[in-house]
């Protein structure tokens, strides 16, 4: 009973203006996506990664089956992790070695991301902290030599994006 009348005496004494963006920030949902591949992908080069199956997904951020987009509807900083168990194709000799990148809006974004295990299977891990527009795009592709597949399908490639701030 004491806790309710606190409550209530606390929210009369908040100016409106600073009551109404408490509410508002509780209100606001930070956005976060789950995209992945439950098939296999073979990535030939310069390709951009298609993922076939969403996870869970709020409404900020929008993936179509089968497409290698995925749109950030919000502007803001997002934490992005992609992970990924890889082949290099053996037609493509030892010590050819490609690199796969996240994109943003068709430009690389540099610095992120890792290759790591010995020819023929690697494990990709990527992981990035961005600051993004309303409207941009985000996409996995292959640069590099040589063509890689991700051959295990139920899941072995995936993209986690988390937005931590909203602007």
């Amino acid at each position: 009973m004491c806790k309710r009348k606190l409550i209530l005496f606390m929210l009369f004494v908040v100016p409106s203006y600073l009551a109404a963006d408490l509410l508002k920030q509780e209100v606001d949902t930070l956005e976060y996506a789950y995209v992945y591949n439950s098939n296999p992908v073979n990535l030939c080069l310069k390709n951009p990664m298609p993922f076939d199956s969403n996870g869970p997904m709020t409404s900020g951020i929008t993936h179509i089956l089968g497409s290698s987009d995925i749109v950030l509807k919000k502007a803001g900083v997002y934490q992005v992790n992609f992970v990924g168990a890889a082949s290099v194709r053996s037609q493509n000799g030892p010590g050819l070695s490609s690199e796969v990148s996240l994109f943003l809006n068709n430009q690389r974004i540099t610095g992120f991301g890792g290759i790591y295990g010995s020819l023929p299977l690697i494990s990709i891990i990527i992981q990035a902290i961005i600051t993004v527009n309303t409207g941009d795009t985000l996409i996995i592709k292959l640069n590099g030599i040589a063509a890689i597949d991700f051959p295990f399908g139920h899941n072995s490639s995936s993209i986690i994006i988390k937005q931590l701030a909203s602007q």
